[in-house]
């Protein structure tokens, strides 16, 4: 009959136990915060920058000084953004798809909502980093149109694509969305599809819409 451990041996074979618990765990985690994604050295993704992230014309001119600073939270969320979505269109378009607006602070996005001249919200997805406002020129002439269509054709997972102003076949730029959140917790992108153009109302439309449109 074997010996009982006395309480300090059962301490020396725990120990190994509970390492061995928190290294499984901690694998975990890794495979879902950041999986699939390539840690650049000089921006989110091949072919943007961590410049276009933090700055836009507004950030510069008002001088918010805070944009410029991303936790490691944002810059995966950048990351994400800038790798399964931005970065396809970018090599459909053959061309540079132009950043108006990536990540906001918080000091930024509530100077926003306080004036009259933006229409942004207190609950922006910019404030995560995993939302932007691009466009794209053909030609010497904003081809939005090109943009919609290449995200459709390429099939990227978008959480949300907004399609604003402008005019139908012509908008002035494109919102895209990925949400990390749900990426992380094994949810699917939900593909939703919205126009707007006045930047208040907004017109869900189905995908066979957009397809009709723009393909």
């Amino acid at each position: 009959m074997a010996a009982k451990k006395t309480p300090s041996e059962l301490i020396w074979v725990l120990i190994p136990v509970a390492a061995l618990i928190g290294v499984g765990l901690f694998v975990r985690s890794l495979g879902k915060k950041g999986k699939g994604v390539i840690m650049y050295d000089n921006g989110p993704s091949e072919f943007f920058s961590w410049i276009e992230v933090t700055r836009s014309a507004i950030s510069t001119a008002e001088g918010f000084t805070d944009q410029f600073i991303l936790t490691d939270r944002l810059k995966m969320n950048a990351r994400y953004l800038g790798q399964f979505i931005l970065d396809p269109i970018r090599v459909r378009l053959e061309g540079p798809v132009f950043v108006n607006s990536w990540y906001r602070s918080e000091e930024l996005n509530d100077f926003l909502v306080e004036s009259e001249d933006y229409q942004a919200v207190e609950n922006s997805q910019h404030l995560e980093a995993d939302t932007a406002d691009v466009h794209f020129n053909f030609e010497g002439q904003k081809r939005n149109d090109l943009l919609i269509r290449s995200v459709l054709v390429e099939q990227v997972p978008f959480d949300r694509m907004l399609i604003e102003k402008g005019t139908e076949s012509r908008p002035d730029w494109v919102q895209l969305e990925f949400n990390s959140e749900r990426f992380e917790n094994d949810q699917p992108q939900r593909g939703i599809i919205l126009r707007t153009t006045n930047g208040f109302d907004w017109v869900e439309w189905s995908r066979s819409k957009a397809e009709g449109i723009y393909l």
